[in-house]
């Protein structure tokens, strides 16, 4: 059994990181040059893109 508060954690958590990866697809898709610019070039907007739905995928496993 999950105590409560541990469970509204957990979600809280869950949506705050499916937040934050739809975040950075949303960004992406939109083609905004600022934040390719602010990342920089090379393999870093790709990277950053990656570890957002990876950490996703996992803590989707606590759901």
């Amino acid at each position: 059994v999950v105590e409560r508060f541990t469970a509204h954690y957990v979600f809280a958590l869950g949506l705050s990181r499916f937040m934050s990866c739809a975040h950075w697809v949303l960004q992406l898709l939109e083609g905004n040059k600022y934040l390719l610019q602010a990342l920089g070039s090379g393999i870093w907007p790709v990277m950053v893109l990656l570890s957002e739905v990876v950490q996703t995928f996992i803590l989707a496993d606590f759901w």
